[in-house]
């Protein structure tokens, strides 16, 4: 399957993209056409409900990112403050909300930065939750 109109589009997402500099442990702020900040860590290793389940569980908005924000997290985690918070030792890949059908949802590996999808039940992946914010 050819993605390049989606390459495009994902790369046109992230020209316009900068990280504020926050303290270590804050929530990262990541600017784009929609603006969000992102957990300063892991929530956990999961499957797809529990991942949405436990970013809901935040409160406060906190949500389960899309594939765009994922891939927008990918392309700055060396930057700080995202640097080092991203637990690779128990995930490199990250649940996206953005689903393929009922049974499968979109995946961030932030080893290779490889996007594909997984069965939404059958995998456990990591999980980092983003809010959008409002009024900035």
């Amino acid at each position: 399957m050819d993605y390049t109109k989606e390459i495009k589009y994902l790369e046109s997402l992230l020209s316009g993209l900068k990280a504020n500099n926050e303290p270590e442990k804050e929530p990262v702020i990541l600017e784009m056409r929609l603006k969000f900040e992102v957990y300063p860590t892991d929530l956990s290793v999961s499957n797809w409900s529990e991942a949405k389940k436990a970013c809901e569980a935040l409160g406060d908005d906190w949500r389960l990112p899309t594939r765009v924000e994922l891939l927008i997290m990918y392309e700055n985690q060396d930057d700080l403050p995202l640097k080092y918070s991203f637990n690779r030792n128990s995930a490199d890949y990250y649940w996206s909300s953005t689903e393929t059908d009922s049974s499968h949802a979109w995946e961030q590996d932030f080893g290779s930065g490889f996007q594909g999808y997984a069965n939404k039940n059958g995998s456990n992946y990591g999980v980092r939750a983003v809010r959008t914010l409002k009024n900035i």
